[in-house]
């Protein structure tokens, strides 16, 4: 194989876009570390979102809704917050499914579920198991195997024939003459914690976004039984895998901000640019970088409560300064 040489220009090209990522992943931390992230954890990003959504004012949505955070989340912090979370759902593959359900519960207001129940959230329309993927990959359902155990029971005991029989597949590939006990093992494993039939979300997560598809437990179950291709060995003999084609028909979209390293220069303090918000920003000396934006607007807009503020913890050394100066000095 031979080695690839770039040209002068295309070589320039690159390295003029390395550089410009590196900037704008230098300028993202930079503004990370003045917001603080959205936690990866799917209990605190959850809480996070939804204080973020109340206190900006925005609406939750639905599910089924079409989410679109770029033209949704008005504030610069929130759309810079939400950038760099679905960045890291790129660059933090590991754990990015549990990521996923505390953001999901969160645009939602309801809470993730941790425990080793079937369902991952509860939103205020009832309790959700939450499978994700790469685009066009398929999902799998998790454990059926206490309820495939029942059904084969029943199988042995109604005299039908239980050979090759072994696990959820081989029973879900059996003729239609087994059908009640394909359609019992589903619904008795597809149920919440409070004994209701769960509801599911399926979701693709792609570099451009995201899109889902939610379904109930019977229009699940219906698929399933309808439609063979839809089924799949598992990589567990525990469970099954589900068609990506069969499931993600017509999906709803979640769409991310989009941000741009010129987006957030414009946020904080850049030095000798001659803003007020700078100018006030220096009074912090070399902290001037750190001085979140949200609190230099403030003191902008109320520089009289400002100014009352400073001489009401420091009375003292002003007073000694108008008795010995004449005027209030603060070099």
């Amino acid at each position: 194989m031979s080695d690839i040489k770039l040209q002068p220009l295309q070589l320039e090209r690159l390295l003029g876009v390395l550089n410009e990522q590196n900037e704008y992943e230098s300028e993202m931390s930079r503004q990370m570390s003045t917001w603080g992230p959205i936690p990866k954890t799917k209990n605190k990003s959850a809480q996070i979102i939804k204080k973020i959504f109340n206190s900006s004012g925005y609406d939750f949505y639905q599910l089924g809704d079409d989410i679109n955070l770029d033209t949704d989340l008005t504030k610069p912090k929130d759309r810079f917050r939400f950038r760099e979370y679905f960045d890291s759902f790129q660059k933090e593959k590991e754990g990015r499914g549990f990521n996923f359900e505390g953001m999901l519960s969160g645009l939602l207001n309801g809470k993730p579920i941790v425990s080793k129940e079937k369902e991952d959230i509860v939103i205020p329309s009832g309790f959700y198991s939450v499978k994700s993927a790469d685009p066009n990959e398929n999902f799998e359902t998790g454990s059926l195997l206490t309820s495939f155990r029942n059904e084969l029971d029943d199988i042995i005991e109604d005299g039908m024939d239980s050979e090759g029989i072994e696990t959820p597949y081989d029973l879900m590939k059996m003729d239609s003459s087994y059908d009640k006990y394909k359609r019992n093992m589903l619904e008795s494993a597809f149920i919440s914690s409070d004994g209701s039939p769960l509801g599911w979300v399926f979701a693709h997560i792609a570099p451009n976004g995201i899109t889902y598809k939610t379904l109930s437990s019977d229009e699940l179950i219906n698929i399933m039984m309808t439609t063979p291709d839809s089924v799949m060995r598992s990589r567990s003999p525990r469970g099954l895998r589900l068609s990506h084609k069969e499931l993600m028909t017509n999906p709803n979209v979640i769409t991310f901000p989009t941000v741009t390293l010129e987006d957030m220069q414009k946020v904080g303090y850049v030095k000798g640019r001659g803003k007020k918000e700078d100018k006030i920003a220096e009074l912090f000396g070399k902290y001037s970088s750190k001085v979140r934006p949200d609190v230099l607007e403030y003191v902008r807009k109320n520089p009289n409560r400002f100014v009352k503020k400073v001489i009401e913890l420091y009375p003292d050394r002003i007073m000694d300064m108008l008795r010995t100066q004449g005027m209030v000095d603060f070099s």
